[in-house]
């Protein structure tokens, strides 16, 4: 299980080049993580909320 890292640019609508400093990455994860990373989440809030 990966993440998938697309690096992108923003163009300025005037002139059509890449604008300074638009260069930027986003990193995806698969569907099966973020199922796990969400169950994870609420385990430790129900966990929080039995403890009060």
């Amino acid at each position: 299980m990966s993440t998938e890292v697309i690096t992108r640019t923003k163009i300025d609508n005037e002139t059509g080049t890449v604008e300074d400093g638009a260069l930027f990455t986003e990193e995806y994860l698969p569907t099966e993580l973020c199922s796990l990373f969400f169950g994870v989440c609420i385990r430790r809030i129900w966990q929080k909320k039995d403890n009060r």
